[in-house]
């Protein structure tokens, strides 16, 4: 029996996050990797996608001094 993954952030949610909090989100999607199987796992791979953009968005505002 597959685990279903926890309700992922809305857009607002993974926007309103500091880069320190993406890279602690992105790391826990990376460990659900371990135990994720098929459309879970395409899923999580998705949501590591989405939330690397994210955050490489948030560092641009960041460095720019837009936070």
């Amino acid at each position: 029996m597959t685990r279903s993954p926890p309700p992922h952030p809305t857009k607002a949610e993974l926007g309103a996050m500091s880069v320190a909090e993406l890279d602690a989100y992105i790391h826990e999607l990376r460990s659900d990797l371990t135990w994720a199987r098929r459309f879970v796992l395409k899923d999580v791979e998705k949501r590591i996608e989405v939330a690397e953009k994210v955050r490489e968005i948030r560092r641009g505002h960041e460095a720019a001094g837009d936070d």
